[in-house]
């Protein structure tokens, strides 16, 4: 099946030692190793190939076939040459095979040259990162992951705790708020409110005239910011009260 070359014998004496013979490319004549040659394709055509329409060549090596001249039809549902997919023909695809975690919603693109993955769906929370996720830290958050998939960065409008995240370390994401019961920033105290005369100001710094309790932030027990004068201050009354019953 070659055009010249010397022909020999395999060291095994199991078969012909063809690596000596030659086949001449561009002689119309598929020969050897040849898929095909010139005009001589064999019984190939466009639609053997896989495609819909077209004239099928022969690569300058003689190595392949050329399919630029052949055609296939997006649209009609069948998927043919070098279309990844045609209508509801998706080759047997579906949106697993593109690293989602469920297999429904994927659909073919228009001009057939790609899957369209708008329909799948990426599941935050299964710890699994997906298309569309920069994490997944399964719905918590973590130090480099947001609850909602996304990565924890100073600045993208979420105060992550966990990636330490503060209003001194990221004030833009975590600003210090008087009266949501945390104590952060310049905040002596914060009871929850911004009201003061109970013992912590509306600015949620400790009222030194106010013998009422200051909760000091989250977790924290109450202290008078009077210390046990404010007690003794109220004994007399208590005194004088009992006197007046008798």
């Amino acid at each position: 099946g070659f055009d010249a070359g010397d022909l020999g014998c395999a060291s095994n004496c199991a078969a012909f030692d063809i690596s000596a013979c030659t086949a001449v490319c561009g002689n119309d004549s598929t020969d050897g190793l040849e898929v095909c040659d010139g005009t001589d394709l064999g019984t190939e055509t466009c639609v053997s190939q896989g495609f819909d329409a077209g004239d099928l060549g022969c690569a300058l090596d003689c190595a392949a076939f050329d399919m630029s001249a052949c055609t296939a039809v997006c649209g009609n549902d069948s998927t043919g040459g070098l279309e990844v997919c045609d209508g509801t023909d998706l080759d047997g695809a579906d949106c697993t095979d593109l690293s989602y975690s469920t297999a429904a919603g994927l659909a073919c693109a228009v001009g057939c040259g790609a899957f369209d993955t708008t329909g799948c769906v990426s599941n935050c929370g299964d710890t699994v990162a997906e298309p569309g996720e920069d994490c997944d830290s399964g719905a918590v958050d973590a130090a480099d992951c947001d609850f909602d998939c996304s990565a924890a960065t100073c600045g993208d409008g979420y105060c992550n705790p966990m990636a330490n995240e503060d209003p001194a370390y990221c004030a833009e994401d975590c600003p210090d708020v008087c009266g949501d019961h945390l104590l952060t920033g310049v905040e002596t105290c914060d009871d929850g409110n911004d009201v003061g005369g109970d013992g912590c100001s509306a600015t949620c710094t400790v009222e030194s005239d106010s013998t009422k309790p200051v909760d000091v932030d989250e977790g924290c027990g109450c202290r008078s910011s009077s210390g046990s004068a404010g007690l003794l201050a109220l004994v007399p009354l208590v005194w004088l009260r009992r006197r007046r019953r008798r």
